[in-house]
């Protein structure tokens, strides 16, 4: 009946959100804030896991970037600070989110009932956060670029959305986790090929 009868804005939320069958809530926040690790010149945008109680209490907040620099993962920094110089030091651009249930566990350990899987589209990375280790426990790059929505199908495999907006082509892809093995995908054709622009 259109009617408001639950809401709740922990600090500057975006793009994505996920619940769990327990009630947890996880959204996407972030804060521009000084980190010299990253840049000593400006503020960087600090994307942020943040989970809620179904009374709107925030229970933690995880930063993402600290998450991928306690991996100690050279590749994953370096693509990292190559994205400092941006304007609008958004250096991640975190766009979906999902709490992973286990069920594909036997086949990608790092993918436990608990953990935290992330799209970053400026990094064109997707990756798993231990929130207790608060570390990035698994990271895949592919043949997506700007990425949007991945997740985990009911067959194991993963689903994202390819929005290679500077080639002017767009593509839905399947994966195997475990492999890196692309196993589908859908781009258009040559007459009308498939194409979203991002603003």
């Amino acid at each position: 009946d259109s009617n408001l009868i639950w809401a709740r804005a922990p600090g500057p939320v975006h793009h994505d959100m996920d619940i769990t069958n327990d009630g947890e809530i996880f959204v996407l926040t972030r804060v521009p804030q000084m980190m010299p690790w990253v840049s000593e010149e400006k503020p960087i945008v600090n994307d942020a896991i943040t989970q809620i109680d179904t009374n709107g209490e925030v229970v933690r907040v995880v930063s993402i970037l600290e998450c991928i620099r306690n991996a100690g993962e050279d590749a994953l920094l370096a693509e990292l600070k190559a994205n400092v110089p941006r304007d609008n030091g958004d250096v991640l651009h975190t766009n979906s989110i999902e709490v992973l249930d286990g069920s594909i566990v036997d086949r990608a350990p790092a993918f436990q009932k608990g953990r935290i899987l992330l799209s970053v589209r400026h990094i064109d990375a997707i990756m798993v956060v231990d929130l207790e280790r608060e570390e990035v426990v698994w990271w895949h790059k592919g043949a997506y670029k700007n990425q949007h929505d991945a997740g985990i199908l009911d067959n194991g495999n993963m689903m994202v959305f390819d929005n290679n907006q500077h080639g002017k082509k767009s593509a839905i892809r399947e994966f195997d986790v475990a492999t890196g093995e692309e196993k589908w995908k859908y781009m258009g054709t040559a007459e009308k090929p498939f194409f979203a622009f991002q603003s």
